[in-house]
């Protein structure tokens, strides 16, 4: 385990550059900028470095997941 993963709550929380935040959503800059602009995503910086907690990629996925599900029952 690395010094950017810990284990919380039965997940492995990392922090994650934008890249790996643009890979892992198959998503453009732009789009995952728009999402920390809009606060769906909240960076922190270390040191300079801008970092995004992997949990909140996770609750990310899962919202955008729900609300498909609730519209998917509506159609």
């Amino acid at each position: 385990q690395n010094n950017t993963e810990r284990q919380t709550e039965g997940f492995t929380r990392r922090l994650l550059a934008r890249d790996q935040v643009i890979e892992i959503l198959g998503l453009s800059n732009d789009t995952v900028q728009q999402l920390i602009d809009t606060r769906q995503l909240s960076p922190i910086r270390i040191c300079g470095e801008e970092r995004i907690d992997s949990l909140d990629v996770d609750g990310l996925i899962n919202t955008y997941k729900r609300t498909a599900k609730r519209h998917a029952g509506t159609i």
